[in-house]
């Protein structure tokens, strides 16, 4: 019998992070991420997939989810910070969600395990921010799903044109990618560990990376194609990577090239794959193998990590216990946003009028 883990922070110095980078979990975990990535070549959102049982309860899942974010309209505030409301939200679909999680036909005993992945996807409570590493959760998520065959490879098209977001003139469901813009405008959410303008998305990746996935080859959009208004117009509600630019041109002001220097220069990318093979390289480089973010991935039983026995030297500093308690930083100078300056996101900064308008 499958002993469920609650999962838990492994990653708490660079020699856990070493150890990840060379472990199967890693690996496996990019496996799945490449499954699903191949998995949409050459898709547009609108193409016709393989729903599942699966599939239409994880739609119904964020149906209740997006429900949900009526019940707990953001205080007027001035503040460009996120809104207490999101934790309120978030109390609340902590529980009331089982339900929902159970009718995908998990065992009662695996909810310890994949209910923390999924409520860990939507940001974090107490700083009331989201980054990429709240993205990988509910990736985490449908790959705990996966090895409870619940999810199965031929759901994988489903997964990411329907589940993670399907942006279509037919169907105005809101999916994952959806919610989490709902949730940023809603709660001003804030973005967790963003690179500025030297990121393609203060909060996201993936769509980047799957939307690149579905214009490999494409007849007559290049990758130079996200400077034409019109195609971006004609073609945002067919291609995750045009949404994107189209959502970054609506909420930063000025042109791509100055708000988004790193999208204007992928631009200039031969071809899809091309970009598509660097965005992979980059998920590794800038997402999991980076300490700030890793520090708070979780493992459980499917995704696994070896437990090791840490010296005293690992740790040269440990802060003081006024840092917030779900805080475990050990390392002076990794900090994420959590332990700095709040920086607020583009959507809650975006209708200030600049000095010179």
């Amino acid at each position: 019998m499958h002993e469920f883990l609650k999962p838990s922070r492994q990653i708490l110095c660079k020699d856990d992070l070493e150890r990840f980078n060379l472990s199967e979990t890693k690996k496996e975990l990019i496996q799945f991420l490449v499954a699903l990535n191949n998995s949409v070549v050459k898709k547009s959102l609108c193409d016709s997939v393989e729903e599942s049982e699966a599939i239409r309860k994880l739609v119904q899942l964020f149906e209740f989810l997006t429900e949900s974010i009526a019940l707990f309209p953001p205080e007027k505030q001035m503040s460009r910070f996120g809104s207490p409301m999101f934790q309120q939200w978030l109390d609340h679909i902590t529980q009331e969600i089982n339900p929902y999680i159970f009718s995908l036909g998990i065992p009662e005993e695996s909810l310890v395990e994949t209910k923390p992945y999924l409520m860990s996807s939507f940001g974090h409570r107490q700083r009331i921010d989201y980054g990429t590493g709240n993205e990988m959760n509910f990736v985490c998520f449908i790959y705990c799903l996966y090895h409870l065959g619940i999810v199965k490879d031929n759901d994988f098209p489903g997964i990411v044109l329907r589940v993670f977001d399907r942006y279509n003139l037919q169907d105005i469901n809101i999916r994952y990618l959806r919610l989490m813009r709902k949730l940023q405008f809603t709660y001003l959410l804030e973005p967790a560990g963003s690179h500025g303008v030297w990121g393609l998305d203060d909060y996201h990746f993936l769509p980047f990376l799957f939307g690149s996935a579905q214009l490999i080859d494409h007849p007559y959009i290049k990758p130079k194609s996200i400077h034409d208004p019109e195609v971006i117009e004609g073609y945002a509600k067919h291609y995750f990577y045009l949404s994107c630019i189209e959502f970054v041109n609506k909420v930063k002001t000025a042109s791509l090239r100055w708000h988004s220097p790193m999208l204007d220069d992928i631009s200039a990318a031969k071809s899809w794959k091309k970009i598509n093979e660097g965005l992979f390289k980059m998920l590794d480089a800038e997402i999991l193998s980076k300490f700030p973010i890793m520090q708070h991935f979780l493992f459980g039983s499917f995704l696994r990590f070896e437990i090791s026995i840490v010296s005293d030297k690992v740790y040269p500093y440990v802060y003081e216990k006024s840092h917030e308690e779900e805080c475990d930083h050990r390392l002076p100078g990794e900090l994420p946003s959590c332990c700095v300056m709040k920086v607020p996101s583009a959507i809650a900064a975006r209708p200030e009028l600049l000095p010179f308008d």
